[in-house]
């Protein structure tokens, strides 16, 4: 009862120093180890439960003043091996403290101890021979009631071992010393087929949300991440993950409902951590694992593009997040675009369409700062604001100053700013992939016999505002007008952070990283792009000419706004503090330079005018 009263109390009860803290502790754990070598009746079952639980609240309670944690580990880890080795029968009850305080003493020692991390090799055995012990006694999901206790119990059990080990992946990082006791206890083909009838099933949410988790750490390591896919890992999860988005039926919802009761992982959740977990195999493996890769876009290619085309209907978090995934695995593929179009050509053009439509959709919002802070306000009864945006008839239900307006909001709101970096954050990803589809600009700019057939032109010959209708054309306004909005946002945001005074609430702006990020490759998009045309033989010279001219003067526009960016006081770098005022007769010298070491694409573009452009 005391020692109930010391773990739970947030405050210093018994005024205990933490010499007698860690004693209680390690006495705590000396008896527990002496209760399981020799557990022979109910009642031991029971004093080492509430021993297993009462060491664990203790450990959270003063996670913070004990230290070294290696002795805690090693006395944990004797108690498990106990329990694990004292009876055939699993002993939930004692197994799940003991696992949740090593998952905490682990976390302590990544955080606070990373020269002791190294002593956690021996937990990994450990861990693997429970994790393989409670997989064997878990009924097919099929079979299985997961809203009964019993059930629930071995779930909680597996999904608690299961995070363990992938913190101790993620504490050791090093292959070496934990994919051994993986690969002897056959935990890779014991999970993935387990995964794969409980993803079917839909049940069991949050076991499924560990292993995929668990997966990504291996997915991260040349080894593990080749155990895993010649484990089977497309063979289990490629076709099984499309369950997770499929209509419920109401048996299934119930079922889904029942399990998930108080928990915040969803379907829609797991289907993108899937996604995560193929992008990150195919950064990792490469070309051996791009025919799964492929297969796995073929299959799930009606809701890669439902995400994606989201983006022009909602601001709902998750759905840009969504994007985002999506957006990342196309990344992932594109440098190998040759065999893409080979085995998926019209899939390809597809994909291209649909980047393309991200690209229009967040670029038409972003430099409408106003219309996307009305979207987000905007209420429709009980429908969050985030739904608010309409398709084809958004015209009709907008006010038309925010439907023209390019001003900037004053204030922003932490959730407009929040939006807005999401929505440039599409737009980078959107153009690292469309990068792959561009021709090089240097070759291009070099090479005066360029092969145009090698890829399509991308942007229409056009310098019109991004409309927010869906079917507006993607052209050269629509990036023209990107570059022209990221300055603005740059400019504001420089001038919030040298004015912090002017306003009671707290300064918000978006990232200048992702700022710049978007604004180096909006240029060498458009630049190629331009390139791509002026090299196309079968382009009339009038055209040409038009394109020249149009983009010569947009282009100009906007080193003039970078220069009159720098001249109210731009930073030298993205960590540097504000430039001092430079005198005025060596203002045209001193900005040139600055500009250089700030933009490096600065002398780039202009370079691009005088000896292109002209």
């Amino acid at each position: 009862m005391v020692l109930g009263v010391a773990g739970s109390s947030k405050r210093e009860v018994l005024g205990l120093t933490v010499e007698a803290k860690s004693t209680i502790l390690s006495d705590l754990l000396t008896e527990l180890q002496a209760q399981l070598a020799d557990v022979t009746d109910t009642h031991q079952v029971k004093v080492c439960s509430i021993l297993s639980a009462t060491s664990m609240t203790l450990l959270h309670t003063w996670a913070g003043i004990l230290k070294p944690w290696t002795d805690r580990v090693y006395q944990l880890e004797v108690a498990l091996r106990l329990s694990c080795a004292s009876s055939e029968v699993l002993l939930p009850s004692i197994q799940l403290g003991l696992l949740g305080a090593l998952t905490l003493a682990t976390q302590q020692i990544k955080l606070t101890a990373k020269q002791d991390v190294l002593s956690l090799k021996s937990l990994c055995p450990v861990v693997c021979t429970l994790l393989q012990k409670v997989t064997y006694q878990l009924p097919p999901a099929r079979k299985a009631n997961v809203c009964s206790k019993d059930v629930e119990l071995l779930l909680k059990i597996l999904t608690v071992c299961v995070t363990l080990l992938d913190e101790l992946i993620q504490s050791i990082e090093d292959p070496a010393i934990w994919l051994p006791s993986i690969q002897e206890h056959t935990v890779l083909p014991v999970l993935l087929s387990s995964v794969q009838t409980y993803i079917q099933a839909r049940q069991g949410l949050q076991y499924i949300q560990a292993v995929l988790l668990l997966f990504l750490s291996l997915a991260k390591y040349q080894q593990s991440a080749e155990a895993l896919a010649l484990n089977g890992l497309a063979q289990h999860t490629c076709l099984a993950v499309s369950e997770l988005y499929k209509e419920n039926n109401a048996e299934k919802q119930k079922t889904v409902a029942c399990r998930n009761q108080g928990s915040a992982v969803t379907l829609s959740s797991l289907y993108l951590l899937s996604v995560e977990l193929y992008s990150a195999m195919l950064s990792t493996l490469k070309y051996t694992f791009l025919n799964d890769a492929l297969d796995f876009l073929g299959v799930h290619q009606q809701q890669m593009e439902w995400c994606l085309s989201n983006v022009g209907t909602s601001l709902d978090p998750d759905d840009q997040k969504a994007a985002e995934v999506t957006c990342d695995f196309l990344c992932q593929l594109s440098p190998y675009h040759q065999q893409w179009r080979m085995q998926l050509p019209q899939l390809l053009g597809t994909m291209l369409s649909s980047i393309c439509f991200v690209s229009h959709s967040c670029i038409s919002l972003l430099i409408r700062p106003q219309l996307l802070k009305y979207l987000l306000e905007k209420k429709h009864g009980s429908e969050p604001p985030q739904k608010v945006l309409a398709s084809q008839s958004m015209a009709q239900h907008l006010p038309l100053q925010h439907q023209t307006s390019t001003d900037e909001v004053e204030q922003p709101s932490e959730q407009l700013v929040q939006v807005q970096e999401s929505h440039l954050k599409l737009v980078g990803l959107s153009l690292t992939f469309l990068r792959h589809f561009t021709p090089d600009l240097c070759e291009a700019m070099l090479d005066q016999s360029l092969d145009v057939n090698d890829s399509s032109p991308l942007l229409d010959l056009g310098f019109n505002t991004p409309s927010t209708e869906k079917e507006g054309p993607v052209n050269f306004g629509t990036y023209l007008a990107c570059i022209n909005s990221c300055v603005r946002m740059l400019s504001r945001s420089e001038m919030r952070a040298a004015s912090p005074n002017r306003t009671p609430f707290p300064a918000v702006s978006v990232s200048r990283h992702i700022l710049l990020f978007v604004l180096e490759n909006t240029l060498y998009f458009l630049l190629s792009q331009t390139m791509r045309y002026l090299r196309d033989p079968k382009l009339h010279q009038r055209e040409k000419q038009y394109l020249k001219r149009e983009l010569a003067a947009e282009l100009n526009s906007f080193l003039q706004g970078l220069q009159r960016y720098l001249r109210r006081g731009a930073p030298q770098s993205p960590g540097g503090s504000t430039m001092a005022s430079p005198q005025v007769g060596k203002t045209s010298s001193y900005a040139a330079i600055v500009m250089t070491q700030e933009f490096p694409f600065y002398k780039l573009v202009s370079d691009f005018i005088k000896h292109i452009l002209r």
